[in-house]
């Protein structure tokens, strides 16, 4: 499906599993989800009123229209590190696709971008 602000999007109903179930700032594991587009507050309010659920481990941000990393509205992995210094100097030495720092962005979070165009943002975890 298509949401409002142009992103793709799934619904499942939990059977057996019911959702991520790792303790809260461990390393390397899902940390939360993010979708950037052009109204932020609007989506934010399509997800609630759709799903009745508070939303707590997604953000909702503006889409910079100037910036470098314009693209289509789409919702990204977040995964939380301890090291994420580490991380970009790995995934540089291993020609993993693109990187972007947060120095680049304005965002306290790296980019990383596979060849096949699908990326994750990975943040350094607050201890």
């Amino acid at each position: 499906m298509i949401d409002p602000a142009g992103a793709a999007f799934s619904l499942w109903q939990p059977h057996r599993f019911a959702g991520w179930g790792f303790p809260q700032g461990l390393a390397g594991a899902p940390y939360r989800m993010v979708l950037a587009c052009e109204q932020p507050d609007q989506a934010r309010s399509f997800y609630q009123a759709t799903t009745g659920s508070p939303l707590v481990c997604a953000d909702f941000i503006g889409a910079d229209a100037d910036g470098p990393l314009v693209c289509v509205p789409q919702w990204e992995l977040s995964v939380g590190v301890d090291d994420l210094d580490g991380v970009v100097a790995r995934a540089r030495d291993h020609g993993r696709g693109l990187v972007t720092r947060s120095a680049e962005t304005g965002r306290p979070v790296v980019r990383l971008s596979s060849s096949e165009g699908l990326t994750v943002q990975v943040r350094r975890l607050e201890r």
